[in-house]
């Protein structure tokens, strides 16, 4: 991921054997990609429920 106000991006790899917290910050643009053999399964969570007429997410280039 990266601050949407720098071009320093951030990387971290983790693996199915352990269960990993990835935190991403608010004004961080990110992109999850499966680059193992099997699923990847990930849980989402937000504090607030997607609202399409008041949408707050933008598409930014990691």
């Amino acid at each position: 991921f990266r601050d949407i106000y720098s071009d320093e991006i951030i990387e971290y790899y983790v693996s199915g054997d352990k269960l990993e917290v990835i935190d991403i910050p608010t004004g961080y643009t990110h992109n999850i990609i499966n680059i193992g053999e099997s699923d990847m399964v990930t849980i989402m969570w937000a504090n607030e429920k997607f609202n399409p007429e008041h949408p707050d997410t933008y598409y930014e280039e990691v």
